[in-house]
């Protein structure tokens, strides 16, 4: 069984764009990861409704917004 699910800007723009972000919900409710930097690359000004569904799976619960860091050690 998949714990988490990572989405990039691609795949969620897809979702979004056409309104069925619903499906993922169903699919993987509690389990979407979306990188800070995918939030970032899809709040743009000029579509503020993108961002904004991003926002409603969050409030949710279904979703959620991470900082990825990559360091070494």
């Amino acid at each position: 069984m998949t714990s988490r699910v990572f989405i990039d800007a691609d795949c969620i723009s897809a979702f979004l764009w056409v309104g069925t972000e619903h499906l993922l919900e169903k699919l993987y409710s509690g389990k979407i990861v979306i990188p800070q930097e995918v939030y970032d690359e899809i709040n743009i000004p000029t579509i503020p409704h993108l961002k904004s569904r991003i926002d409603q799976l969050v409030a949710k619960g279904s979703a959620e917004i991470v900082s990825i860091d990559i360091g070494t050690e």
